[in-house]
């Protein structure tokens, strides 16, 4: 299953192994084939198969180099098919407010030059900004396919402009990564080469912009794989943010420590399916709160038909300067 990450390989409960079976193909010949950190020898078919231990969420590379020193790199993860259901919880409505200004930071990468293309991130982002835009007033600017140096830019731009009475939405979609032994998580642009570190977007540098932000309330809507990793530096993870009044520092993820789906729902992923479909039924103002409880209820649906699980996250932003309340979104009439 196609992910925006690692590509996720259903297994049965409690199988504790699995054949590989794949193919190389090299057009000037292939220097070298490892899977799983251990070099494998393929013959002239470029076929391979092989057997690997399951291990639950944990991405399993495979990275073919041919005789020019290219390098590809591919990963894949074993899930448990199947799983339990949250809970939908009715929509109820937040009090409308008055004299707020909301922007919308909508950042979408579906043609990364040395990661897999995504398929349906820039539809995604295209819709979602059409959605903000349209019906609930937003100033949106969109940015489809951009560098690290063009998100960079655009979040220190908007640090520097906004105030108490502005709310901001920041919409990522595209692939992300965490590490495994330190469980830091990062947002891969366009250019993101996956053999250098310092060209991702790493949690920590997002934090710290949207604590510096002047902003009143900033909200984070990522869909990539590990986004709830942000919502998780040197905190618990929970279903809600603190109530309460003040700065708003929250972050709804597609998923938690896990990847997510890219596909499921024709032109979009099944999230991004949700999270559009919520904020068209909306008649009254919206928390996030509620956002993320009727998003998640369908993502966790659809995910299940197609064989995985997949739970959305709603949490604080750790490190950011979150005192309490939550987003609203208000739509135009």
């Amino acid at each position: 299953l196609a992910t925006r990450g690692p590509a996720l390989v259903p297994v049965p409960a409690g199988a504790r192994e699995v054949e590989i079976v794949g193919k190389v193909t090299a057009e000037l010949g292939l220097a070298e084939f490892t899977a799983a950190g251990e070099r494998h020898e393929i013959g002239a078919d470029g076929i391979f198969r092989l057997r690997l231990p399951v291990e639950g969420n944990r991405p399993i590379p495979f990275v073919a180099v041919d005789r020019a020193a290219r390098r590809t790199t591919t990963e894949i993860v074993f899930v448990a098919a199947g799983g339990a259901l949250p809970a939908a919880a009715p929509l109820a409505g937040a009090p409308r407010e008055s004299g707020r200004r909301f922007h919308a930071l909508v950042i979408a990468s579906g043609a990364y030059r040395l990661f897999a293309p995504l398929s349906t991130a820039i539809a995604d982002g295209e819709d979602l900004a059409a959605m903000l835009r349209d019906r609930f007033g937003f100033e949106v600017s969109l940015l489809p396919d951009a560098t690290f140096l063009t998100v960079m830019q655009r979040l220190t731009e908007l640090a520097g402009r906004l105030g108490p009475q502005d709310d901001l939405l920041v919409y990522f979609a595209g692939h992300g990564r965490i590490d495994a032994d330190t469980g830091r998580g990062y947002w891969l642009p366009i250019d993101a080469d996956p053999d250098d570190r310092s060209t991702w977007i790493p949690n920590e540098a997002l934090a710290k912009i949207f604590g510096v932000m002047r902003a009143g309330r900033v909200l984070v809507v990522a869909d990539s794989c590990y986004a709830g990793a942000l919502g998780g530096l040197g905190l618990e993870r929970s279903g809600k943010v603190p109530e309460g009044g003040g700065r708003v520092r929250s972050v709804l993820s597609s998923g938690g420590l896990s990847p997510v789906l890219d596909q499921g729902a024709e032109r979009h992923s099944i999230f991004a399916r949700a999270l559009l479909t919520v904020l068209s039924l909306a008649r009254e103002p919206l928390s996030a709160d509620r956002l993320y409880q009727a998003v998640s209820a369908r993502v966790a649906f659809r995910s299940a038909e197609l064989g995985v699980v997949q739970r959305p996250e709603y949490a604080q932003i750790g490190f950011a300067g979150h005192e309490g309340g939550d987003f609203i979104f208000q739509p135009k009439s």
